[in-house]
């Protein structure tokens, strides 16, 4: 399986990071396509939404919901700034 990042937001593109990471983790998972043939590959795409919430944290509360069949929310509080 492979996968790709793609993004028209342009603080993404910039900041890379996210994407990266996401295609590290998303070329972990297996999908499986119920109408095509068992050697047939198949395209699809998951569209995954980066939100802030929430008070600055030092600790990590960050959680991800799966909206099937192509979306992907991960959301985070903000992190907190040591100075």
């Amino acid at each position: 399986m492979d996968a790709e990042a793609s993004t028209a937001d342009a603080l993404l593109k910039e900041h890379p990071l996210l994407q990266n990471e996401t295609v590290k983790q998303v070329r972990k998972w297996a999908f499986g396509c119920l109408n095509c043939a068992s050697k047939d590959y198949y395209d699809h795409t998951l569209t995954f939404v980066y939100r802030l919430e929430g008070e600055e944290t030092q600790k990590s509360k960050s959680h991800f919901t799966i909206d099937p069949p192509d979306r992907v929310t991960i959301t985070a509080n903000p992190p907190q700034a040591n100075w």
